[in-house]
This record gives structure tokens, C-alpha cells and sequence, in this order.
């Protein structure tokens, strides 16, 4: 029988907690450690033991602003624009998003409608810039003078698709366009036009009093007389004009072999042709702008023998142009055939943000403006491979991104592609 006192039996309970307290840890240390290094293993994916597998990407979001006139007579221009905008973000997003850094970007995309009006525009700048705190925009039309002095203090690039060249400097340097200069733009239409009709000798030129109007007048007017073309007084207008008829009876009394709309909207051309060919008009017509609103809403006859920038998406575009022209059919059957040369330009220039931040490996502006400035950056233009930034010599830094032109005439009803052109500002 054995006696034990108090306190040596206290002193003994004590020693015996220690040692079953550490034998315990003991026993657990191997199996928390092991615990710690274990991971959910990936799906066909057999883990390294020993080795930390590389965190899964953050999925984040890379807002992207649209400013275009999606109501009111230019809405012909603005929706086009908006839904090539979409697509471009939508093939991004389906091919896994933009890659950055560690990190993967899925783009969404933020329109306001600002009506072709510097008012409007100034407004969906301000809701961009301070409200969505948004840092890439495609758009505006024209109007991107009203949108430059909220832009550029918050340090936004603004991809402008018509531009006018004026803003176009170190000065800005977050605004950049994909849209080709007025001097290659209209000037490869007017040149096929007259090499295809080499009757013409004299112009009726049709421009809407619009923003950038006098660059686009100095231009042409010096075209015509390069070329010994008598043009017979620029008819100017304003942009809510329906009835031309008063215009056209002054302008086809002076007998011209051709009228040239430049860069008309859909909507006014359309009133242009349909009055001048009522007015018995049989003359050339030549749209510095497409037609893919415009061929299907008139008759035939009043089409004829149209020239303009309205691509047939045929053979002579590389395949890469091409695919994209059947996946839009496939994704937008209700648009079936209506993808004009305007709507590449803005697909392009979420293109041009998307490479161009994935090769700065950031979002940030200042980042992405250097690697714009780098003379090896190339990105695909809708197709079009290889394409880069040009305008060191025109507008002083790399702005305006390399683009392509086509010249088209409407041959028994349908639009038949002459020539593909593709165009550098140096």
C-alpha cells in the first residue's frame, strides 16, 4: 500500500500534465505541418510536394468608356460603333481576358450617349472620368475637343475614331486615334474615283458644319486644284438639314461631273443622293464614308456607280480580316452585312489599348503611354498584322496607329471592292 503526502501526490499530478501536454505536441507537430503544405489540388494537376504552387491570378476589372452619339441624326454612326466596341471587349473576355502582370483583367464596358453635341460630350467625360473613375476611352466622335480639358488633367487616354489632327501633339499625350489622316483618307477615295471615272473634271463638295471642317476644306481644296479638278464652291450645311433640295438645284445648275459627300452621316447621304438623282441628277457620287446604311434604303438605280469606303469583305483583305467579318455575321445575324470600314476603327482601338497594356504588363497610363512610344510595338489591327504606332512627323509624337483604306463602287446593287490600301501617317 502506498501512502503519498499532499503534497508530493500535487507535485506529481503537475509533472504528469507536462509530459502528457508535450507529448502531445509531439505527437501533432508532424500532422500540422504536413496540413500546412497541403493545397487543393488542381484538376489534372498532380502537386510537387515540397514545392508551393503558384497563386491562382487575381480576376479584375478593367472598365472601358464609350462616348458616341447614339441618338439623333448621327445615331447611324454611334450605334455601329458602341456594338464594335462590345465585340471587341466580348472576343477579349471569351479568350480569358486581358493578361496583366499576375493578374487577369475582364473588360466592361461603360456608353454614354452624348449626341454629337460638345455639351454632351463634356458631360459623358465628366461621368467617365470622376463618377466610373475610367482610364481608357474609345470615342468621341468630332466632338473630343469637349472631352480633352477633363481628360487630360486625370490622365485618360482617349482613342478618338474621326479625329481632325489639331489636338494631336506631345501636348496631349494620352490622345490617340486609329483613324487615318484626312489627307489619306479622303485623298485615296478622290484619287480611285478619278482614275476609275476619268471624266470627271469638277467637284460639288458636301461637308456639314462640323468640328475640324476648315482642315477637311483646306485639304480638298487643295486636291482639286493638284489635280486639275474645278471644284465648284464647298456647299456647306447645317448638321439637322433634311431638305437639300434648295442646295442641290443651286449646285446642279452649274452642271459638275461629280458630288462629293465628305464624310457625310448615314443619314444625310442618303437625303443627298435620293434628292439630287429626284432632281435628275445622272452625275458621279463620290461618299468619303460608307455605305452600309445608306445601299439598302434606297433603290438600285439611285445607287449606281456609287464610289465609296465600304468594304465587300472579299479577297483582297487578308484572312484575319475576313474571320472577323464572319464571326461578326455569326454573332449578329440581325446586322448581317452591315459592318462598314467605321466599325473596324473603333474594334481596333480597344485592340490597341488591350496590347498595349498587356505588353506594359499594368494598367497604368504613363506605362502604357511608353510603350506606345516604343517604335518595335506592334499590334493586329482588325486583321491586319503588324500594324503600329505612326505620326512622329505630323503630330511630333507616335498617336495615330497604322490603318487601311478601301475604295468600293456599287456595281448592279451590290458593293465591289477596287483596291485595299494600307495607310501610315509617318
Amino acid at each position: 500500500m502506498i501512502e503519498c503526502k499532499g503534497g508530493k501526490m500535487k507535485k506529481l499530478i503537475s509533472i504528469g500534465a507536462v509530459v502528457l501536454v508535450l507529448a502531445l505536441l509531439l505527437t501533432l507537430a508532424p500532422a500540422c505541418g504536413k496540413e500546412k503544405e497541403e493545397v487543393t489540388p488542381t484538376p489534372g494537376v498532380t502537386p510537387t510536394p515540397g514545392v508551393t504552387p503558384t497563386p491562382t491570378p487575381e480576376v479584375k476589372t478593367l472598365k472601358l468608356g464609350t462616348i458616341w452619339p447614339l441618338s439623333g441624326p448621327t445615331a447611324g454612326w454611334g450605334v455601329p460603333m458602341e456594338l464594335a466596341v462590345k465585340w471587341a471587349a466580348d472576343r477579349i473576355n471569351e479568350g480569358g481576358g486581358l493578361q496583366v502582370g499576375g493578374d487577369t483583367y475582364m473588360i466592361k464596358v461603360i456608353t454614354c450617349d452624348d449626341k454629337l453635341t460638345p455639351g454632351e460630350t463634356a458631360k459623358c467625360a465628366a461621368l467617365l472620368a470622376f463618377d466610373e473613375k475610367v482610364k481608357y476611352v474609345v470615342g468621341p466622335l468630332l466632338t473630343h475637343p469637349a472631352a480633352l480639358p477633363i481628360f487630360h488633367p486625370e490622365k485618360i487616354f482617349m482613342g478618338t475614331v474621326i479625329m481632325t489632327g489639331g489636338e494631336m501633339s506631345p501636348e496631349y499625350p494620352y490622345f490617340v486615334t486609329c483613324w487615318p489622316s484626312i489627307q489619306s483618307y479622303c485623298g485615296e477615295i478622290l484619287n480611285a474615283a478619278i482614275e476609275i471615272y476619268p471624266d470627271i473634271k469638277s467637284i460639288a463638295t458636301f461637308q456639314a458644319q462640323i468640328a475640324g471642317i476648315e482642315e477637311r476644306l483646306d485639304f480638298l481644296e487643295g486636291w482639286a486644284e493638284a489635280h486639275g479638278i474645278e471644284e465648284v464652291g464647298p456647299q456647306i450645311y447645317e448638321y439637322g438639314t433634311i431638305d437639300f433640295y434648295p442646295i442641290l438645284t443651286r449646285v446642279l445648275a452649274k452642271k459638275p461631273d461629280a458630288l462629293h459627300l465628305v464624310t457625310c452621316a448615314p443619314g444625310h447621304a442618303r437625303l443627298i443622293i435620293k434628292q439630287a438623282r429626284e432632281l435628275g441628277y445622272s452625275g458621279h457620287i463620290v461618299i468619303s464614308a460608307t455605305l452600309a446604311e445608306v445601299i439598302g434604303e434606297l433603290p438600285a438605280e439611285m445607287m449606281e456607280g456609287v464610289i465609296a469606303c465600304q468594304p465587300d469583305w472579299g479577297p483582297l483583305f487578308p484572312e484575319g480580316t475576313r474571320e472577323l467579318y464572319r464571326d461578326f455575321n455569326e454573332r449578329y445575324p440581325e446586322y448581317h452585312g452591315y459592318l462598314d470600314y467605321s466599325m473596324p476603327l473603333s474594334f481596333a482601338t480597344v485592340q490597341l489599348f488591350a496590347a498595349a497594356i498587356e505588353e506594359a504588363g499594368t494598367t497604368d497610363v504613363d506605362a502604357v503611354r511608353a510603350v506606345l512610344d516604343d517604335p518595335d510595338f506592334r499590334f493586329t489591327f482588325f486583321g491586319f498584322e503588324g500594324a503600329g504606332m505612326g505620326g512622329v512627323e505630323v503630330h511630333g509624337h507616335p498617336s495615330q496607329a497604322d490603318a487601311f483604306n478601301c475604295v468600293s463602287v456599287v456595281e448592279n446593287g451590290e458593293v465591289v471592292t477596287k483596291k485595299v490600301m494600307r495607310l501610315h501617317t509617318p
